[in-house]
C-alpha cells in the first residue's frame, strides 16, 4: 500500500468503530492538507482491506492489529499541539476524540436511543490519548444520563482507568466528582465496600470552597451505611450534611438549594427505619420540610414517597393508596430508572398489604420495566407473593427461585445486604408454602431472617418485612406457619434485648465466678457452630454477629507488661506474641519453645480455642484494632487450635474483627501466635 492508503487503514484502526469518510478526513487533515479520502477508501474496499455499508467504513479485523503495530505509541499531547501533531497512536487518538466532540448530538437528544454513543467513543479516545482530564469531563457531562439508563457497569468501566490518573493535578473538582461517580455506580451494584472507599476519597479532597460537594458525598456514604444496616451511622452523616447545608444557605442568602430536600427526605426515611413512635412523628416533620425545600420534581417525589410510607407504617392504607396513585400520576413524564422502579414497587406493596394482589402484581410488572438491579430481589419476591395469593403457583415458584438466584449474586458482593436476606427469607417461606415436607425450608428461611435482623435490627425495617411475611399468612388456612411467625418475632426481640440492655453480656461473669470457655480443640468446627458460639456468648464479630457486645473484661498486667490476665475468663495471655507470622506447624514449634524455656514462669502455654480468641474482640475500634489497647496491636491475625474443613485452621483478624479458617500450608498461610494459659 502507498503511504496515503496505509494512513487511512491506521485511522480506521484508531477509530475502532465504523465511521464516515468525513471522520477519516478530519483525523488526517493535519498530515495531508485536507485531501479527500473517498477514492482511496473505495480502492481499499475493492481490495477487501476494509468494509463499507452505506457510506460507513470499517477496517477488516485481520488487518487492524497490523495497522496499529506500524504506529509508535508516542507521548501525550494537548489540543494546542494538533496543528502540527506527530503521527503516533496518542496523537491520532486525540484527533479522534476531537472529531467525536465535533459531532456530539445536542443534549436534548441524549435521552434518545444511541444518544450517548458518540460521547462514549470520545471518552474512550481521550483515555487512549492519555487526556484523562478531558475523559473525566465528558464522563461527568453524561453521568446523570447513564444513571437514568441504569448503566452502572459502564460508568465503572469508563472511570476506573481515569480516576487515579487525575491525582496530583490541577483538577480537584473533577477528581472529586469522578471518585463520587464511581462510588455511586458501585453502590448501585451492591459493592458497598468499594463504594465507601471511593466516597472517602472524594470526601478527603474537599475543602471550604467545595462544601456544596461535601454535603453530597456525606449523603452518598450515608446511603451505603444505611443499606448495610448501619442506620445510626448513616443518619449521622445525613445530619452532618444538613449542618453544612445550613451554612451554605447563610452564604448564598437563600432558603433552599439543590440536594437539600433530598437529604431531608433521607433523614426522615432513616427515622422511619428506626421505627420508634417519636421518630415517626419527627420523620413527618422532616418530610414536610423536604417538600418545602424541593427544587425539582424528583426532590418533590422523594418527599411524597416518604409521606406515603408514613401512612403505610401507621396502617392508614386508604391515605397510602391515594398518595401512591397521586405520585404515579405526577411522575408519568419522569425517566429516572431507579425512581420509577421504586415508585411502582412501593405502590405495589401498599396494594399487597390490603390483599389487592392483582393490582399489586400489575404495579410490580410496571416496576420491572425500569430495570434497577438493587431492587430486583425485592421485586421477584413481592411478585412471587402476589402470584401465590392469586393461586398462580407456577409463576410464584419461578419468582421465588429467581429471588434466590439474584440474592446469591448480591451476597457475593456484600454479605451485609440485609435487604436481600429478607427477600431470600420471604422466597423460601413462599416455596415452603407450596411444599408438604417444609421443615428444612422453614429452618433455612429462619436462618436468613436471623442474619438480616442481626445486621439491621431496626424496628421500622422489621415491621415492614413482617407485613410482607404476613401477606403470605393470608393463605395459611391450617395455621401451620403461625408458630414460625412467633419464632421470627422472638428472634427480633432477642436482638433488641441485647441492644437495649446497656451493652451487657448475658452469659458473662456472674456472682464473682469466672466465665468458663471451651479449652479443648475441635477437629471440624463448622460455620454454623461458630455462629452458635457467637450468639451464645454474645461475642462481637464484624461479619457474622455485629450486634454482639463482647465481654466486659478487666485486664491485669505483670511487672514486665508481658503477661495479661483477663479477670472475666481467668485466662492469661501474652501481651504480644510471635515476632513474625508463621504457618501452623511453626506456630506449634513456637508454643513448644515457650514451654521448654518456662516462659514467664509457666510451661503450659498453648494456642487458644476459637471461643477463647473471640473473647478478645471488642465492638469499639482502638488504634485501628478491634481489641483492648493493652495488647500489642502488631500481633494480628492469630492462629487458634481449632480446625475447620480439612487443611484449614481457624484464625482471628483484629484489624477487621472477623474469624475465618486459613490454610495451614502454603506461602500465604501464615498468622501470628498469641499464646494463652489458664490461671
Amino acid at each position: 500500500l502507498d503511504k496515503d492508503s496505509q494512513r487511512i487503514m491506521q485511522a480506521l484502526a484508531i477509530y475502532e468503530e465504523p465511521v464516515t469518510a468525513l471522520a477519516i478526513n478530519y483525523m488526517l487533515l493535519p498530515f495531508d492538507n485536507g485531501s479527500d479520502s473517498t477514492s482511496t477508501l473505495e480502492q481499499l474496499k475493492a481490495a477487501q482491506f476494509i468494509h463499507e455499508d452505506e457510506g460507513i467504513y470499517t477496517i477488516n479485523s485481520e488487518y487492524s492489529d497490523y495497522a496499529m503495530s506500524r504506529l509508535n505509541e508516542g507521548e501525550p499531547i494537548t489540543a494546542d499541539d494538533l496543528e502540527n501533531p506527530p503521527f503516533t497512536i496518542k496523537a491520532l487518538c486525540l484527533l479522534a476524540a476531537e472529531y467525536w466532540k465535533l459531532v456530539r448530538p445536542d443534549e436534548i437528544d441524549w435521552f434518545q436511543p444511541g444518544g450517548l454513543y458518540i460521547q462514549i467513543q470520545e471518552i474512550s479516545s481521550r483515555t487512549r490519548a492519555s487526556d484523562f482530564f478531558g475523559a473525566a469531563i465528558v464522563t461527568d457531562l453524561i453521568f446523570e444520563y447513564l444513571m437514568q439508563f441504569g448503566e452502572y457497569g459502564l460508568i465503572i468501566n469508563l472511570l476506573t482507568p481515569i480516576v487515579d490518573k487525575l491525582k496530583g493535578g490541577d483538577f480537584n473538582t473533577i477528581e472529586m466528582e469522578s471518585y463520587s461517580h464511581l462510588g455511586i455506580a458501585y453502590k448501585e451494584t451492591n459493592h458497598y465496600n468499594e463504594a465507601i472507599q471511593y466516597f472517602d476519597e472524594a470526601i478527603a479532597l474537599t475543602g471550604k470552597d467545595t462544601d456544596y460537594l461535601l454535603t453530597k458525598y456525606l449523603e452518598a456514604k450515608g446511603d451505603c451505611l444505611a443499606d448495610v444496616g448501619k442506620t445510626s451511622e448513616g443518619l449521622q452523616l445525613y445530619l452532618d450534611a444538613l449542618k453544612i447545608d445550613e451554612e451554605i444557605l447563610k452564604i448564598i442568602d437563600d432558603d433552599k438549594f439543590l440536594g437539600m430536600s433530598r437529604r431531608l427526605s433521607k433523614v426522615a426515611d432513616t427515622l422511619l427505619k428506626i421505627g420508634i413512635d417519636t421518630d415517626i412523628s419527627t420523620s413527618i416533620d422532616y418530610y414536610s420540610w423536604a417538600s418545602e425545600k424541593a427544587m425539582t420534581d424528583i426532590e418533590h417525589v422523594f418527599s411524597m414517597l416518604g409521606l406515603a410510607q408514613v401512612w403505610v407504617v401507621l396502617g392508614d392504607f386508604e391515605k397510602a393508596l391515594e398518595s401512591y396513585d397521586n405520585i404515579i400520576e405526577f411522575s408519568q413524564e419522569m425517566t429516572r430508572v431507579n425512581l420509577k422502579n421504586e415508585i411502582y414497587y412501593r405502590a405495589g406493596l401498599a396494594y399487597l398489604y390490603t390483599n389487592n394482589a392483582q393490582t399489586a402484581l400489575e404495579l410490580f410488572n410496571n416496576a420491572f420495566e425500569f430495570d434497577y438491579p438493587p431492587n430486583t430481589d425485592n421485586l421477584h419476591a413481592a411478585r412471587g407473593i402476589a402470584a401465590l395469593l392469586l393461586g398462580d403457583t407456577d409463576f410464584a415458584k419461578h419468582e421465588f427461585e429467581s429471588t434466590l438466584e439474584v440474592v446469591e449474586m448480591q451476597l457475593n458482593f456484600s454479605d451485609e445486604n440485609y435487604d436481600g436476606l429478607f427477600s431470600k427469607g420471604h422466597a423460601i417461606v413462599g416455596l415452603a408454602m407450596m411444599t408438604d415436607d417444609n421443615t428444612d425450608l422453614l429452618e433455612q428461611a429462619l436462618g436468613c431472617y436471623k442474619r438480616a435482623i442481626h445486621i439491621n435490627g431496626d424496628l421500622g425495617v422489621f415491621n415492614l418485612e413482617a407485613n410482607l411475611f404476613g401477606c403470605m399468612n393470608a393463605i395459611d388456612k391450617n395455621n401451620q406457619f403461625e408458630a414460625f411467625g412467633e419464632r421470627l418475632v422472638n428472634e427480633f426481640h432477642k436482638v433488641h434485648e441485647v441492644k437495649d440492655g446497656g451493652g451487657s453480656n448475658p452469659v458473662a461473669k456472674q456472682n464473682g465466678e469466672t466465665l468458663q470457655l471451651r479449652n479443648t480443640y475441635v477437629e471440624n468446627l463448622l460455620d454454623d457452630e461458630v455462629q452458635q458460639i457467637l450468639e451464645h456468648y454474645n461475642f462481637f464479630e464484624n461479619s457474622r454477629f455485629k450486634s454482639g457486645v463482647g465481654l466486659e473484661s478487666e485486664y491485669l498486667v505483670n511487672e514486665t507488661e508481658e503477661l495479661v490476665k483477663d479477670t472475666v475468663t481467668g485466662l492469661m495471655w501474652q501481651q504480644g506474641g510471635s515476632e513474625f507470622p508463621e504457618n501452623l506447624e511453626k506456630a506449634i514449634v513456637y508454643i513448644d519453645d515457650l514451654n521448654a524455656t518456662n516462659y514467664l514462669g509457666y510451661n503450659d502455654w498453648r494456642l487458644p480455642t476459637l471461643e477463647e480468641a473471640l473473647s478478645l474482640l471488642t465492638p469499639a475500634r482502638t488504634n485501628k484494632r478491634y481489641m483492648h489497647p493493652i495488647f500489642n496491636k502488631k500481633v494480628t491475625p492469630i492462629w487458634t487450635g481449632d480446625f475447620g474443613e480439612p487443611g484449614k485452621a481457624w484464625q482471628i483478624d483484629f484489624v477487621n474483627a472477623f474469624c475465618a479458617p486459613n490454610k495451614i500450608k502454603g506461602f500465604w498461610s501464615v498468622s501470628y501466635v498469641k499464646a494463652v494459659r489458664e490461671d
